[in-house]
């Protein structure tokens, strides 16, 4: 049966992207979203951003940073360059009890000062395998594209 968790793991917090005014390195901690609202540009379903502003950890680690985004999903490996953090990372998530896998590719870019960050973080999200169709039953469609404009404060 195809879950929307699964989904949800998917495109989850991006965690630190952003485009905005800048001011420095961020200060590694918890991070809260501050504002969170997806753009009109968006192809994937309103399910797929439902409940995914909250908290995450960066971390300055090996001279860049990490955002630990505590979704299950993996982290995002992270550069500044100035003023400019960007994020990525790759995911696979298997659906249990089906033969579809879900990619997401998911990118941040934020401007940064020691405690705020404003940007924008964006998904490509797709469906390998038979079961995919099922993706449907729960008002899902791949591929889609995902951007939410937000900012984050240090706690």
């Amino acid at each position: 049966m195809f879950r929307r968790i699964a989904v949800f793991g998917c495109v989850s917090i991006v965690a630190v992207v952003a485009l905005g005014c800048g001011g420095g390195a961020p200060t590694p901690g918890t991070w809260s979203y501050a504002d969170y609202e997806p753009t009109s540009s968006n192809t994937c379903t309103g399910d797929l951003v439902d409940g995914q502003n909250g908290t995450f950890t960066l971390v300055e680690e090996d001279g860049g940073y990490v955002v630990e985004p505590g979704d299950g999903g993996g982290d995002f490996a992270c550069t500044l360059d100035g003023e400019e953090l960007t994020c990525t990372r790759s995911m696979a998530i298997a659906v249990s009890g089906s033969n579809a896998v879900i990619h997401g590719e998911e990118t941040a870019i934020a401007s940064t000062t020691a405690d705020t960050m404003t940007g924008t973080r964006s998904a490509a999200v797709t469906c390998e395998g038979s079961d995919c169709a099922l993706a449907g039953s729960v008002g899902l469609t791949f591929p889609c594209e995902l951007d939410i404009d937000f900012t984050a404060e240090l706690q």
